[in-house]
Order: C-alpha cells, then structure tokens, then sequence
C-alpha cells in the first residue's frame, strides 16, 4: 500500500513537473512576424473561399433555374403528347360522327 502511495506521488510529481515545463517555458513555437504572416496568409485564404462559396451558390441558383425549365418543357411536351393521343384515338369517332350527321341532313333534307 505504500509503493501505491509513491508511485501515484511521483508520477503526480513528473507529470507535474512536465505540465510546469510546457506552460512555464520562455521559448514560442513562432515568432511574432511569423504569426502577423501565417494570420495575413489565412485572411487571404479566407477571402478566397468566400468568393468561392459565392460562385457556387451563384451556380446552384442558375442550376435550380435550369432545372425548373425542364420540367416545365417536359410538362409541356407530355401535354402535347397526350392531346395527339386523344385525337388519334377519337379521330375516328369524330369523322364517323361528322359524316353520319352529314348523311342524315343529305337524306332527310
């Protein structure tokens, strides 16, 4: 129960003394204009990607667009397609019906 006691005292002491080491030293991973350039380089790439994001959304919108005037020929094409089959289909009707009116006025007349 003692060895517990010093093994958890020191390796609290090293890890302690390792955490003092890496909050305590006077030496900075960079320089101060080393900072100033790496925040500029960032503030540009951030414009960049700015003006990317715009040009996207731009194209998702005329994407959009053009997909909205699909749809809106297909709809018209299938239209078209359904009034030439009913005329195909009732054609026959309506000219039988139009001669038989025809003939009827022609023999009764």
């Amino acid at each position: 129960m003692l060895n517990k006691f010093y093994f958890t005292l020191l390796t609290g002491r090293f890890f302690m003394s390792i955490l003092r080491g890496l909050t305590m030293s006077d030496k900075q991973w960079y320089t101060n204009k080393e900072l100033f350039e790496q925040i500029n380089d960032l503030t540009i790439e951030m414009k960049e990607t700015r003006q990317i994001i715009k040009r996207y959304n731009g194209l998702y919108e005329k994407v959009d667009h053009v997909e909205k005037e699909i749809e809106q020929l297909k709809s018209a094409k299938e239209g078209r397609e359904e009034v030439q089959e009913l005329i195909h289909q009732w054609g026959g009707w309506i000219f039988s019906f139009i001669t038989l009116i025809v003939l009827l006025y022609t023999t009764f007349n």
